[in-house]
């Protein structure tokens, strides 16, 4: 670990955090999740990628006033020592020495769950997006199943992350994943659907 880090994050000493991270990975693998990868800094508070676009921010300040309903925001990342691809879970919950590291988001899901339809875009399709109603389809399947149907998938208002190779090729590429998803989500009664077709036509949608 870079010198005084440990110490900046309130951990014991270096050898905690090195113990930390090596569970930490490990964990990943055994949940089958995405191997470490480190990102460039993205989506940080008070940056130009963690603003809603203009047009969103005035949609959602227009439904809150026609309809007496105002939004909130959720912000997820906040625990240094895990990845927070889900709104609703970290990646990893536990610490190496059995501790708790963080808790899950249950009151999230709770609130979304009772609302009559839950309308999904965002990026990307293969990481947040994907982790996300992973989460929430694990929870309707230990709650009740027919859960499924609320849920609307916006697949043209998202897609998945791809790394260009600069000669014409990727050097990741995970659309598959993506795509994957989509499959598995209708397959478990969510519907995908798409911003050009009204919301009216969409299947069960009521008014």
């Amino acid at each position: 670990p870079a010198p005084g880090l440990a110490a900046a994050l309130g951990l014991p000493d270096d050898d905690w955090l090195v113990k930390q991270c090596r569970h930490y990975c490990a964990a990943l693998e055994r949940a089958g999740k995405y191997q470490l990868y480190i990102w460039p800094e993205h989506c940080l508070l008070g940056s130009a990628g963690h603003m809603l676009a203009g047009v969103v921010h005035e949609a959602r300040l227009f439904h809150a006033y026609a309809r007496a309903a105002p939004g909130s925001i959720e912000i997820k990342g906040g625990h240094a020592l895990t990845e927070n691809y889900s709104v609703f879970n970290p990646e990893v919950l536990d610490r190496w020495d059995g501790g708790t590291l963080v808790e899950k988001r249950g009151e999230l899901i709770d609130r979304l769950l009772a609302r009559d339809a839950i309308v999904f875009v965002g990026q990307a399709a293969s990481h947040c997006v994907k982790s996300s109603l992973d989460d929430l389809l694990d929870e309707i399947g230990r709650r009740d199943p027919a859960l499924a149907q609320k849920c609307y998938v916006v697949t043209d208002c998202m897609s998945a992350v791809t790394v260009p190779d600069g000669a014409g090729g990727f050097l990741a590429d995970f659309t598959p994943q993506a795509e994957q998803a989509f499959e598995r989500y209708a397959q478990a009664g969510m519907h995908l659907v798409s911003s050009t077709a009204a919301m009216a036509d969409w299947p069960g949608m009521r008014f």
